[in-house]
């Protein structure tokens, strides 16, 4: 049985790809492009940085409580 550190550990290193991938479509071309750094595309970049995440985080937690 593995501990939940080296879980969390390895789904991180599994979506870290798709996750960068992500980030560079949703923050770093737009900022290239030229988008004013606003209010609201902070308030974007803040959302997108911290959902994906919690949502590894919290597909790992379910993950531990379904798995014997």
């Amino acid at each position: 049985m593995s501990r939940p550190r080296s879980r969390i550990g390895r789904a991180f290193r599994r979506t870290a790809l798709p996750l960068a991938s992500y980030y560079a479509v949703t923050l770093a071309l737009p900022v290239a492009g030229g988008a004013p750094l606003s209010g609201a595309f902070l308030e974007h970049a803040l959302v997108v940085l911290l959902v994906p995440p919690l949502l590894v985080l919290g597909a790992c937690a379910v993950r531990s409580a379904v798995t014997p």
